[in-house]
Order: structure tokens, then C-alpha cells, then sequence
């Protein structure tokens, strides 16, 4: 019988190497640079530009590069440049860099044209650094996982400063380092295809048939939501005491923007509103259980602590083998911060997946599952990816 971390590690490896095929390769080992130094070079343009530096290097097994580029106040952005058309021009990736034990990043990284994305990182003197003592780099985008040997980075690292102190004056008028001019990567043909990345912008097409009604509940609600409902229930925050009434501001209660954002992101058709006023709503999908609650955020709690606090919970109401994945979390404008999981249940008798939503805002974490059999978890993350496509569109349009 196939474990629960067994069969979470399986449904990934299967979801990348449908999709992104040079990716699920890539992933599974560190990525040697083409180069065993990072060249450095100014770079002057015909078009006005004011001159910067780049530091680039290739990977080839993987069919891209990466570039630094900074210009003389400091400003430093990153290119991945994917040697293919695979983006959509002028769109937005959530991208995460992760030199492990030395720095994270979560940055909005745009699309410059639909080979090459750009994240801007203004004077991040602190990631260089690490950059240079570091091993690997892993570089995340949602469905694709790269991990990059960094060799040769120390001395590369202090020619790139040295570089740029070398650059002309800039004046304050003058525009950032031109990324969107960063040099295209050399024509490498080893690997067949680079990985693919998903368009964040568009919303998906729904890919379910039309929903079922739902049944009146009955029995044991799956274990998802069931991890979920033990959570302390959320209530409309208390307004604070003011000495005199002032005039107040009519807002969507936390329930109804809850409520909005199932009918806008799932269409539902049969959505069962008879807990709306704890913030709690479920419905069905064809085979999937679907399950949305409201939660006070404890205070001194962080949001990978209140997700973390609902895994455990979940684990509570498994009687087999358990297992959870999450993605970094990504931050939006606004202060809403959201992040992905799976969970697994499997055992005699059980067979139990969920694809899982987090979303924090002010003081709420709202929890969003879909739960059915575990022959139904791509069915599940379709629908989650809906939600988080939702937000990203509605972050694009800002």
C-alpha cells in the first residue's frame, strides 16, 4: 500500500513532468553552470540607456540563463532568460530565490517580453552576499523548481562590485538598469524542452463538470475540513469603543467576501450558506468535498504558524498515514499573503486527499479545501489553482 508522503511525492513528480519536462529533471539534482566564473560586463545600449553591469551564466541542462544586472545607484535586478517563447508578455510570476541557510526571497517577477522574466531587487547588498558563499540557488516558480549549483560566485561577486563603482554617475532622473535589454542566452540544444511556466494572469478554464446540490450533511465530513473546524470558529471583528459615534463606512462582512470570492473564483452553483454568519461554507464538485471557514489569526502567531497549527490538526483526525506539501508563501499588495498545500490520509479503509488555500488578511486566515479520494487530487489542485489565479488577477489589475 502506497504511503501518504508517498503518494504527495508521486502526484508532484507526475504534475511536473506532465507539464514542465526539462523542470522535473532539473529539480532533482543541482544544475551545473556552463561557466565556471560568472563573466562580468558593462553594458552600454544605442538607445539612451545609462550603462550597467551584468553578471551571467548559463545552465544548460535546464535551457536557461540567469542574469544580474545593476546600475550605478545600485539598483539590481535578476533575468531568467527561458531561450524559448513560453511566457506571456507583460505578465507577473510569483518567484521565490533560495540560497539555503543564507537568504530568501519572494518577489513579483514580470514577464519583460515572453522569453525572459525580470524580478527587480533595488540595492539587495544582502543577497549578494550570499550569493557568493552559498552552494545552490533554487529558483521557484509555481509548477516549475530549479536548483543551481552556484561555483565561482566569490570572485565574480567582487568583480560585479567593482564594476559597478566603475560606472558613470548616474543622475537621479535616470531609469533603472536596463533588464529588459539583457543579453539573450547563447542557442544551447542539448535538452529537448525548457520548462514551461503556468500564466498566472488568466484566470483558468473550468475544467468540472457543472456541480452536483448539495446533501443535506450527514455522517463524518472529511477530515480536511473537519482539521478545520476544530480551529477556533471567526466572528465579525469587534469595532472599537469610540467615546462619541462617529459616521461609519458600510463594508462586505468578512463572510460575504468570503462568499464573493467562492462565487467569482469557482462559479459554485450549489453553495451551502447555512453557517455563512461563522464564515463557514462547503458545497460539492462531482466528487470533491469542498470546504471554506473564517479564523481569528492569533495574535504572535505568524502565517506559517497558523499553517502549520492547521496541519497539525488535520493530522489529528487521520487514522493512517499522514502526509502535508506547502509552497512558500507569496505576498501581496495590501498585506494579504497566501500559500498551497496538499495532505494525504491514507491506511485500511482510507483513502483521503486534500488540496488546501490559505489565505491571511488583518487579522483572518480563511482555510479553502477540496477533499476527495486520492484519485481525484488533480481534480483538486485545479480548482485551488482557480482561487490563487483569482488573486494574482485581481493583484495584476491593482
Amino acid at each position: 500500500m502506497k504511503s501518504a508522503a508517498a503518494l504527495l511525492t508521486a502526484f508532484t513528480v507526475i504534475f511536473i513532468a506532465g507539464f514542465f519536462p526539462a523542470a522535473a529533471e532539473a529539480a532533482s539534482k543541482a544544475l551545473s553552470p556552463a561557466s565556471r566564473n560568472w563573466p562580468v560586463t558593462t553594458v552600454t545600449l544605442d538607445d539612451g540607456t545609462p550603462p550597467y553591469c551584468a553578471m551571467r551564466n548559463e545552465f544548460r541542462d535546464a535551457n536557461i540563463a540567469l542574469i544580474f544586472s545593476r546600475d550605478a545607484s545600485d539598483n539590481m535586478s535578476l533575468a531568467l532568460d527561458f531561450s524559448e517563447n513560453l511566457l506571456d508578455e507583460g505578465g507577473r510570476y510569483a518567484l521565490s530565490l533560495i540560497i539555503p541557510g543564507q537568504a530568501s526571497r519572494r518577489i513579483l517577477a514580470e514577464a519583460v517580453n515572453s522569453r525572459i522574466l525580470v524580478a527587480q531587487m533595488g540595492p539587495d547588498f544582502d543577497f549578494l552576499r550570499s550569493f557568493a558563499r552559498g552552494e545552490t540557488l533554487r529558483v521557484q516558480i509555481p509548477g516549475a523548481h530549479l536548483t543551481l549549483a552556484l561555483r565561482g560566485t566569490l570572485k565574480s561577486v567582487e568583480q560585479f562590485h567593482l564594476c559597478t563603482k566603475n560606472l558613470p554617475p548616474q543622475d537621479s532622473g535616470s531609469r533603472r538598469a536596463a533588464v529588459d535589454h539583457a543579453p539573450p542566452s547563447a542557442s544551447v540544444s542539448s535538452p529537448p524542452a525548457p520548462p514551461a511556466l503556468p500564466e498566472i494572469r488568466q484566470e483558468p478554464e473550468q475544467t468540472v463538470e457543472k456541480p452536483v446540490p448539495v446533501p443535506p450533511q450527514t455522517g463524518t465530513p472529511p477530515f480536511a475540513s473537519v482539521a478545520v473546524q476544530q480551529m477556533p470558529q471567526q466572528h465579525v471583528p469587534q469595532q472599537q469603543q469610540v467615546p462619541v459615534p462617529q459616521p461609519q463606512i458600510t463594508e462586505p462582512a468578512p463572510h460575504d467576501r468570503l462568499e464573493a470570492l467562492l462565487q467569482s473564483a469557482l462559479r459554485i452553483s450549489a453553495l451551502d450558506t447555512r453557517h455563512r454568519e461563522e464564515g463557514i461554507y462547503s458545497w460539492r464538485e462531482d466528487e470533491l468535498f469542498g470546504n471554506a471557514q473564517i479564523f481569528n489569526w492569533t495574535r504572535g502567531k505568524s502565517f506559517t504558524d497558523m499553517v502549520a497549527e492547521y496541519f497539525a490538526r488535520a493530522k489529528t483526525r487521520c487514522n493512517g498515514d499522514f502526509a502535508y506539501s506547502t509552497n512558500n508563501a507569496t505576498a501581496l499588495s495590501g498585506g494579504h499573503i497566501y500559500a498551497n498545500g496538499n495532505i494525504a490520509c491514507i491506511g485500511d479503509n482510507l483513502d483521503s486527499a486534500a488540496a488546501v488555500f490559505f489565505h491571511g488578511h488583518g487579522d483572518l486566515f480563511t482555510v479553502i479545501s477540496h477533499e476527495s479520494g486520492s484519485r481525484h487530487l488533480d481534480k483538486a489542485v485545479a480548482l485551488r489553482d482557480r482561487i490563487a489565479g483569482y488573486y494574482m488577477q485581481k493583484e495584476n489589475s491593482r
